[in-house]
């Protein structure tokens, strides 16, 4: 199956220049699945974009988010090649179904949050528009937010006060063995730290 991409228009330096996207085949767009920033990248080349911007473009996202996004726009690439839909084709009844997937597979709302950060960025890149959130993705987000909410960081935490207490009571560094020193430094600095 191919996808045709409407014909775009942009100035520079006073002058309106045409430029027609190419058709981009089902093919094409999921051999760019293999690695999530190449098919946002590729999404951007295929508007006409020239390549030094489009460059500069990929710099707003960290590397992190790359890594994040990649995954998760492999994962939106598989679920659109099952039911033959267009994976630029910005059908958030689609998205809402993908996601879905996702917290039925037990993934919490952060993940399923990121997930619909990357496909919607695709989408923005392949189109050039901002999109905003529906009401049903709106709703469903909050849904899965009350549902599976994301944990916290840190599932147990300790009261800082024993320790200092236990500190308190030593006596004098001079009087410390080098090994209670030692004892002594590596937890002040974890507390100062918050680790």
């Amino acid at each position: 199956m191919v996808w045709t991409s409407a014909t775009s228009t942009n100035t520079s330096a006073g002058t309106v220049a045409q430029h027609t996207r190419p058709a981009v085949t089902t093919v094409q767009l999921r051999q760019t699945a293999s690695a999530g920033s190449l098919s946002l990248r590729t999404a951007l080349e295929n508007r006409g974009i020239p390549t030094d911007i489009v460059t500069i473009c990929m710099q707003s996202w960290t590397e992190g988010t790359h890594a994040q996004y990649a995954t998760y726009i492999k994962q939106w690439h598989a679920f659109t090649s099952e039911r033959d839909i267009n994976p630029t084709d910005s059908n958030e009844l689609n998205l809402v179904t993908f996601l879905n997937s996702l917290v039925l597979r037990g993934l919490g709302y952060s993940t399923v949050n990121t997930s619909k950060s990357a496909v919607k960025n695709l989408w923005e890149c392949h189109s050039g528009m901002t999109t905003s959130d529906s009401l049903l993705l709106s709703r469903f987000m909050k849904g899965v937010a009350n549902v599976k909410p994301s944990t916290p960081r840190y599932r147990e935490i300790w009261d800082p006060d024993i320790v200092l207490e236990f500190i308190r009571q030593l006596p004098d560094n001079t009087d410390l063995s080098l090994k209670m020193l030692t004892h002594k430094l590596a937890m002040l600095t974890a507390l100062v730290s918050g680790q």
